[in-house]
């Protein structure tokens, strides 16, 4: 497996963020040892993230890969004692499986350090398992990159294909990106690396009529952006000067930020604001994280 890459960071980052916790993991399984290992963290040392093995069946994130289900350990949850828990200092822990086409890949986990009065933890529960059907193709991506391909049948890796799982990745990507980064709209804008041009590109914005005619209107100059690079007639996605498109350079832009895996560019996140005002603008870090 590679080491933790900044798409599952982030994944796990916003995650927590969701349901309120301060510590967590992403697992993946690797299916040729039948046993966890970490992607990414929060609050483990990179020594334990390296070295961690967790077999199937074994553990609480062992248990949930192994049947399915996901859990919930601590005061106030059905497995109420924390003597179930992990480590000490932990309240509460919430685990649920990874899927893809059906199967568990993946665990993902988030801790609370101090009692919450953040609701039922049945509630916290669903939510995490709801996130990770929402980030579904993302978690994909991200186990297929790490050499997950090899413990999917033949039918399920032809259903999935490699450019399908990328742009579901990034319609994913770009949804959960809004409000990581606490912007209006996103723009996922992806280069072909042969030509240097734009190949692709996906919008998410959130629900309000302002954002809605701002999304429309980024929509448009995109179709009319890769048309003209199908035709030929484009220019390179980072444009003469290693920036974003002219067209997509608007007044309601407020942050781009390239798009890297493993040092090779891939293309450019942009940040847009249906109501631009000074200091406005997406997060910075969740941008570089992203």
């Amino acid at each position: 497996m590679r080491d933790s890459s900044s798409l599952s960071e982030s994944i796990l980052h916003h995650a927590l963020r969701q349901v309120g916790a301060e510590r967590g993991s992403l697992m993946f399984l690797d299916a040729g040892r039948g046993e966890l290992r970490i992607r990414a963290a929060r609050g483990l040392s990179p020594q334990v993230m390296k070295h961690t093995r967790v077999p199937l069946g074994e553990g609480l994130a062992g248990s949930v890969a192994r049947t399915g289900r996901p859990l919930a350990v601590g005061p106030g949850t059905p497995v109420n004692s924390r003597r179930s828990l992990p480590r000490r200092d932990l309240q509460q822990s919430f685990l649920a499986p990874v899927r893809v086409e059906d199967q568990v890949v993946g665990v993902l986990s988030a801790s609370r350090l101090t009692k919450t009065a953040a609701g039922d933890p049945a509630d916290t529960l669903r939510h995490l398992v709801a996130l990770t059907g929402e980030l579904a193709p993302c978690l994909a991506y991200e186990w297929l990159s790490v050499g997950g391909r090899t413990a999917l049948p033949p039918r399920a890796l032809k259903a999935l294909g490699a450019d399908a799982v990328l742009t579901q990745a990034l319609r994913s990507l770009a949804s959960f990106a809004v409000d990581l980064a606490r912007t209006d709209v996103v723009v996922l804008l992806r280069g072909d690396p042969r030509t240097g041009q734009s190949a692709s590109a996906v919008v998410a914005g959130r629900a309000t009529a302002r954002v809605r005619l701002l999304e429309a209107d980024l929509r448009r100059r995109l179709e009319a952006l890769l048309g003209k690079e199908a035709s030929g007639a484009g220019q390179p996605v980072g444009g003469p000067a290693g920036e974003i498109p002219p067209t997509l350079r608007t007044a309601d832009l407020t942050r781009t930020c390239p798009v890297q895996d493993g040092g090779v560019p891939l293309g450019w996140l942009c940040c847009y604001s249906a109501a631009p005002a000074a200091g406005a603008g997406c997060d910075e870090s969740a941008t570089k994280s992203l």
